[in-house]
C-alpha cells in the first residue's frame, strides 16, 4: 500500500537501468494505491467521496483515517476525529467493504473517557462573550490509558507512538461465500462471527493482547502477563494465536475458540534465537506451510532505521529446539512489516522470485525519516530498494494480500 498523495514515476538512471521513484502527487488523494509486486505496477482504487459507515451516524473523510496495520486482506483503519475502528478491504465491490471493530474505549488499556466541546471553535455574537444559541461546535475525546495517566486526545492516539502494535484476523471475513459467488450479506453474517481478531495495544512496556470477534460490541481483556508483547500471528496447524513476548522473549499460544473461555499455553523452547545478545533487531513470528517461523531482523540506526539482514528459524516442536535455516527455499517467499507476517508459494503467485523477505517498516510508521522497505535475497544476502523514496514522506506500508474469495 502507497501512503496517501503519493505515486511512483518510473525513471531510468545513467547506465539505462529502469527503476521506481516514490514522489508526492496531491492530486491523487482521492485514490488508493497499490504497487504490485508481480505485475509491477500500480493499482488505484478510488476512495468513496464520504465515509458513512453502517454502524454509525457520523460522516466522515475516509482521507483522514489512518492504517495501523492489515491481515488477511482487509486494512485496519483509525479515525483521528473519534477513534472509530474498522477493516476494510480495497478489493471487496459490494455495499460492505467495511466491517466494524468495538469501540476503542472498551480496550483493557483504555481506563476511562471524556467528552466535552471544543471552545476554540466556537462563534460568538457581537454583543456577548457567551456562546449563542446558534453556535455549531465539535466536541473533544480525551482517554486515560493505563500506565499514561494523563489525558490522550483522540489525534494522540492516532500519532507518532502508535496505541496498536499489531492486528491479526483468524480467517477471511469476507461477505463472499466459498464458491465466489457475490451474495450480499449483513455484518451479522456467520461468516464474519466466525472471524475472531486479535491485537497487540497499549503503550511503552505494557502492550498487552485483546480480541474480539466481528459483530461484537467490545474488546476481551486477556489474562496476559504484564510484559511487553511486540508480535502476534494466527497458527492454522493448531488454530491458535501465537505472541510474542520481549521482555520475556517467551511465545505463549492462545486458543480463543470459545470466547467465554480463552486457554493459554506457554510454549518452551530452550532459547529464543538468536543466541547472542543483539540489541538492534526485531523478531517476527511465520506461520509458513504449518511450521512456525521466528524472523530475525537486523538493522542499523543513525539518522534513519536500515535493515541489514535478517535470519530464520523453525521451531522443532518435539525437541523444543530452534533451528537455522539456510535459507527459505525455492517454495517460500516471506513478507514483514506493519501486517501480520504472509507466507506464499509459486503456486499461488507464479512469476514471484521467492527466496526472499520482502519488508517494510514495522514501526513508527507515522514517522518521517524512519521508512524502510525493501528485498533481501537469501541467495546473494543483498538487501535491494523495491523503490526509491524520499525520506521526508511519512509513510504507512502494510503489505496486502487479495484474498482467493475475492
Amino acid at each position: 500500500m502507497l501512503p496517501s498523495g503519493t505515486g511512483l514515476v518510473a525513471e531510468v538512471d545513467g547506465e539505462n537501468k529502469s527503476y521506481y521513484k516514490l514522489v508526492k502527487m496531491e492530486d491523487e488523494k482521492d485514490y488508493y494505491r497499490f504497487f504490485s509486486l508481480r505485475e509491477k505496477k500500480v493499482v488505484k482504487i478510488k476512495r468513496n467521496p464520504r465515509l458513512m459507515l453502517p454502524w454509525q451516524r457520523d460522516i466522515l473523510p475516509p482521507d483522514e483515517a489512518i492504517c495501523f496495520g492489515s491481515s488477511r486482506g482487509w486494512l485496519a483503519f483509525i479515525h483521528p476525529r473519534n477513534c472509530s475502528l474498522y477493516l476494510f478491504n480495497p478489493f471487496v465491490h459490494s455495499h460492505l467493504p467495511y466491517l466494524p471493530l468495538p469501540p476503542i474505549q472498551t480496550l483493557p488499556d483504555i481506563i476511562s473517557t471524556m467528552r466535552y466541546p471544543d471552545l476554540s471553535n466556537i462563534q460568538t455574537s457581537s454583543s456577548s462573550s457567551t456562546p449563542s444559541s446558534s453556535s455549531k461546535y465539535n466536541c473533544i475525546t480525551e482517554y486515560h490509558a493505563w500506565k499514561r495517566y494523563h489525558p490522550v486526545s483522540s489525534q494522540e492516539l492516532c500519532s507518532e507512538v502508535t496505541f496498536f502494535n499489531k492486528i491479526v484476523l483468524s480467517s477471511y471475513p469476507s461477505p463472499f461465500p466459498p464458491n465466489h459467488q457475490l451474495h450480499h450479506h449483513d455484518v451479522d453474517d456467520c461468516s464474519a462471527h466466525q472471524c475472531t481478531v486479535m491485537v497487540i495495544q497499549g503503550y511503552d512496556d505494557t502492550r498487552k493482547p485483546a480480541f474480539c470477534r466481528i459483530g461484537d460490541t467490545a474488546w476481551t481483556a486477556l489474562d496476559a502477563t504484564d510484559e511487553m508483547y511486540t508480535d502476534l500471528i494466527y497458527f492454522g496447524m493448531d488454530q491458535n494465536f501465537y505472541a510474542y513476548i520481549e521482555t520475556s522473549r517467551s511465545i505463549e499460544a492462545w486458543d480463543l475458540r470459545n470466547p467465554d473461555s480463552p486457554k493459554k499455553t506457554v510454549i518452551i523452547s530452550n532459547h529464543i534465537p538468536p543466541f547472542g545478545d543483539p540489541t538492534e533487531l526485531d523478531r517476527y513470528l511465520v506461520d509458513s506451510s504449518g511450521e512456525l517461523l521466528m524472523v530475525v531482523r537486523y538493522y542499523t540506526y543513525h539518522r534513519y532505521k536500515k535493515t541489514l539482514s535478517f535470519e530464520v528459524y523453525k521451531l522443532d516442536f518435539v525437541n523444543k529446539e530452534w533451528l537455522l535455516l539456510p535459507s527459505l527455499g525455492h517454495d517460500r517467499a516471506l513478507f514483514i512489516g506493519m501486517n501480520d507476517a504472509i507466507s506464499v508459494s509459486p503456486i499461488d503467485f507464479p512469476g514471484l522470485p521467492m527466496n526472499c523477505i520482502y519488508f517494510t517498516s514495522p514501526d513508527a510508521h507515522f514517522l518521517k525519516n524512519s521508512h524502510d522497505l525493501g528485498i533481501f535475497n537469501f541467495e546473494d544476502k543483498r538487501v535491494t530498494p523495491i523503490y526509491y523514496y524520499d525520506l521526508g514522506i511519512a509513510l504507512p506500508s502494510p503489505w496486502i494480500v487479495p484474498s482467493a474469495q475475492q
